[in-house]
């Protein structure tokens, strides 16, 4: 332990504010993040003062071992290649130093759908000893959980779900404003996210022009970079729609809880992919926390976070129809709308606290710590 305080090594791939700023909730661990990106930059000094940039393999393992950590958080297997070699210099170290080792699970599609077959060897050969030598995993959806299953650990006491490494959101941040909306009038249909054909993009636009029929002052306001900006450009000069989809390109974290604040309903029409499915949809738990409704689709572990009739309504995938009925079912019935937005806003600061999940997790290691210190 260093100044009275246990330490906790964090190895990330990269950083971001909305899961770096949250880390200063720990109050009785020190933490120590270790990380090899900050892709968006927009990260302050005060949420970068325990964070430590490493260039290499070579170099995290070294400035981990000479942060001498009571336990190690390591990245999970199925994540990226970069990933995967984050996870053995974890269990490397945890080895060495005799120290606890846990991890989170987000990824949910099935490994023969992720990797080919000898990547596919080599990868669940090495994730098996991973999991068995981990004192906890954390898994965050229902198909990360089937991964681990997959690979033969079921112990109940070794599993744990819990919204891990994302933790959730800021609710003072992430928060309704007080007035009152007049949502037929000029009703702003936002998403955020990446432009990338997964999320569904193609769909949304579809959707938006029968939207647009019911309501020819609405707006689809569409925040994030990705390969179908041109795209969304082309379609919306050939459906004659230019002041009507507003791209805004990248907004920075912080800068994104008033765009919510304005929205009348929130979008995120996800698909799922031989490779990729939604793990989390952080940006649906973000309207959420902002009392937004959310319209989203039954894909990936959306239905896991986002309660269907309750913060949102979710639709099948790939249907711009029965996405276009969602939408306008929510801006024709002013009751409806208000009720989702209350309900959604409950339902997030309940669940989606970033501080409270916080300190559930410092519970979570404080216990792993104290369980250690006894078999000593």
């Amino acid at each position: 332990m260093k100044n009275n305080l246990p330490v906790v090594a964090i190895i990330t791939e990269s950083l971001r504010r909305d899961n770096q700023k949250p880390l200063q909730y720990f109050n009785k661990v020190k933490i120590l993040h270790f990380y090899q990106n900050a892709p968006y930059g927009n990260e302050t000094k005060e949420d970068l003062k325990d964070a430590i940039r490493f260039t290499d393999d070579k170099d995290l393992y070294q400035k981990i071992i000479q942060a001498q950590p009571d336990i190690i958080q390591g990245a999970e297997p199925y994540g990226s290649r970069k990933m995967f070699m984050l996870c053995i210099v974890a269990y490397r170290i945890a080895k060495k130093l005799n120290i606890p080792l846990i991890f989170p699970w987000w990824e949910n599609r099935p490994a023969k759908e992720r990797f080919s077959f000898a990547q596919r060897i080599i990868v669940n050969a090495f994730a098996k000893r991973y999991l068995n030598l981990a004192t906890k995993v954390i898994y965050i959806n229902k198909g990360a959980l089937r991964n681990i299953h997959a690979l033969g650990i079921k112990d109940d006491n070794k599993l744990i779900p819990f919204l891990w490494g994302t933790w959730g959101v800021d609710v003072d941040e992430f928060c309704p404003i007080k007035e009152s909306k007049d949502i037929t009038k000029s009703p702003m249909i936002l998403y955020v996210g990446r432009l990338v054909p997964e999320k569904g993009i193609k769909y949304l636009l579809k959707s938006f022009v029968k939207v647009h029929k019911r309501f020819p002052t609405a707006q689809l306001v569409i925040i994030g970079t990705g390969e179908l900006t041109e795209y969304i450009k082309e379609f919306r000069d050939k459906n004659d729609l230019k002041n009507q989809i507003i791209l805004k390109g990248s907004i920075d974290n912080k800068d994104l809880p008033a765009y919510y604040q304005r929205a009348t309903v929130f979008v995120s029409p996800a698909i799922t992919t031989k490779k990729w499915e939604e793990q989390v949809g952080m940006t649906n738990v973000q309207a959420m926390a902002c009392g937004i409704p959310v319209v989203s689709t039954n894909s990936g572990a959306i239905p896991e976070y986002v309660p269907n009739k309750i913060a949102g309504l979710l639709v099948p995938e790939k249907d711009s129809d029965r996405l276009a009925s969602a939408i306008i079912s929510i801006l024709d019935d002013e009751r409806l709308h208000d009720r989702i937005a209350k309900d959604a806003r409950q339902y997030a600061v309940t669940h989606y606290d970033a501080k409270k999940n916080i300190l559930l997790a410092q519970d979570i290691i404080l216990n792993i710590l104290s369980h250690e210190k006894e078999l000593q």
